[in-house]
């Protein structure tokens, strides 16, 4: 995920809080909406190309704005992220079942968009376990923050959601850190 796919995925949720600390619960979702519109037309144009995962955010912003707007409920908006982390969660958990794991599996097919100098330690044997690894571990990562965001969307103020929200970042960013950075360093001569 690069930083520009971040943040059109954050700005809708942080306009939905900001908007309807402001103007209401109509304004904020119907911002957040359109603003997933833009950041999903936003994201075809900056890489060029058209991937169906990329679909997941908008989508269900849409439609769980649609529905907070017809029940006049924001925790049907608020549980966005609760069903993208599972459905994440269920893909990751199939592939490490019945398949490779999804890391594992899909890592050396983006090997070329990588400088030539990492290539190799991409392709590594070790490398490619840390992979496995590391899909293993996004499972339990993506299940607890679900639980966490499911929590604060029925309890906390809005504000506090979206730290929650938000809090799944920094934890996944640390989770890889400490799973790739010892392979990279096995790898590495």
């Amino acid at each position: 995920m690069n930083a520009t796919y971040f943040l059109l995925i954050v700005i809708p949720i942080i306009a939905f809080v900001a908007v309807d600390a402001f103007a209401g619960l109509r304004a904020g979702v119907i911002s957040a909406m359109l603003l997933a519109l833009i950041a999903f037309c936003a994201n075809i144009y900056l890489i060029k190309t058209f991937e169906a995962s990329s679909l997941i955010e908008p989508i269900l912003i849409l439609l769980l704005g649609w529905i907070t707007l017809k029940f006049k409920d924001p925790r049907f908006i608020k549980f966005q992220p609760v069903i993208t982390n599972g459905v994440f969660a269920v893909l990751l958990m199939y592939y490490q079942i019945f398949d490779t794991p999804f890391l594992q599996k899909y890592m050396p097919l983006f090997s070329h968009t990588m400088p030539p100098e990492t290539q190799g330690i991409i392709m590594s044997p070790q490398f490619l376990v840390c992979m496995g690894a590391l899909s293993k571990h996004l499972i339990y990562l993506f299940i607890v923050h679900g639980a966490l965001v499911t929590w604060a969307a029925l309890r906390l103020s809005n504000w506090w959601w979206l730290a929650a929200r938000l809090a799944g970042y920094p934890m996944m960013i640390a989770l890889m850190i400490s799973e790739i950075l010892p392979s990279i360093q096995k790898v590495s001569p």
